[in-house]
């Protein structure tokens, strides 16, 4: 990656002034699969900034944070038999510490309790299965229907693993992941192969709980949310410019800019490690060791973003 690829507020706000434009969309999604780790508190904190920076200019601004209540378990998080969860949705899962609810409302109230601790402002909360329940989805599908192989090609050039537009969730073992869906009709169904428990059986995009692709999501949910700013750590930096490219073929004249913020942490001259919440939640840091990991974010710099992609220049 290079110097390019990073962003600022003052930076990033300038580029938007120049759109006339009255009110800005500033949106931060992640997965909670894991811990609320310092890099994700990272990208909040920016996402705040602009925020304030903005109502000091004057523009009407809203920040919203999308949460990904459709994503399965992956492996970054151990708990008492998390392996038999593996691949299930976050939303099928116990909590695993009061038994309570699911592992996703364990997740949102550590969320609640990071921004409450760290003065971070959020207008709105949204689950991300909200979007897949709106209405708006449908005339979504018909545009994604026709451009489906447009899609596989865009990403097929991006990746190693064979594309795909779709996971379904099996009707019969409630896992993800385990079956793909490369293209459907005009109906929005398509038949699938669970290779976990074997079932055969065809999906309603519209009806299954399942999840698009995380690069055609991210274009949905820019249409639907009309995102101006979209926040991600620099891992995701190649996904967005991919669903960049979605975006254009499905909508066109993408008008979102990047804000991808330098998930390094430095202290000195030296990358700042477990000690400071990159393996523990930081909403469990005592005030002490909050106010080192905030004084670190704060002193590691973002790199400056030199030149937007063309695609991205009003």
């Amino acid at each position: 990656m290079t110097s390019s690829c990073w962003i600022s507020a003052e930076e990033s706000l300038r580029e938007f002034m120049k759109r006339a434009k009255s009110q800005c969309i500033l949106y931060y999604e992640f997965a909670p699969t894991g811990l609320l780790h310092a890099g994700i508190l990272r990208t909040m904190l920016r996402v705040e900034k602009t925020r304030s920076l903005a109502i000091q200019k004057g523009l009407a601004v809203k920040a919203i944070l999308g949460i990904g209540d459709r994503t399965a378990l992956k492996k970054q998080l151990h708990f008492p038999n998390f392996e038999k969860h593996i691949n299930s949705q976050l939303v099928d899962i116990p909590n695993p510490v009061t038994n309570i609810g699911t592992y996703y409302d364990y997740f949102c109230e550590d969320i609640y309790r990071t921004v409450k601790k760290y003065n971070i402002h959020f207008d709105q909360y949204i689950r991300i299965g909200e979007l897949y329940e709106s209405d708006t989805l449908r005339d979504v599908l018909d545009k994604i229907f026709g451009q489906q192989s447009n899609i596989l090609s865009i990403l097929a050039n991006s990746q190693r693993n064979p594309p795909t537009i779709f996971f379904p969730k099996c009707e019969k073992c409630g896992k993800m992941y385990y079956s793909r869906v490369q293209s459907f009709d005009q109906d929005g169904q398509s038949k699938y192969v669970c290779n976990n428990c074997n079932y055969n059986g065809i999906c309603s995009i519209l009806k299954n709980r399942g999840a698009f692709t995380f690069k055609l999501e991210m274009a949905i949910i820019w249409r639907l949310l009309g995102v101006d700013f979209q926040f991600a750590g620099q891992d995701h930096y190649e996904a967005i410019m991919v669903a960049q490219k979605i975006y254009n073929i499905l909508f066109g004249n993408l008008q979102v800019i990047p804000y991808i913020v330098n998930l390094t942490i430095t202290d000195g001259k030296n990358v700042a490690r477990k000690s400071l919440g990159n393996f523990r939640p930081v909403s469990n840091l005592n005030p002490l060791e909050s106010e080192k990991l905030l004084y670190l974010l704060e002193r590691t710099p973002d790199k400056r973003l030199l030149i937007l992609p063309k695609s991205l220049q009003p």
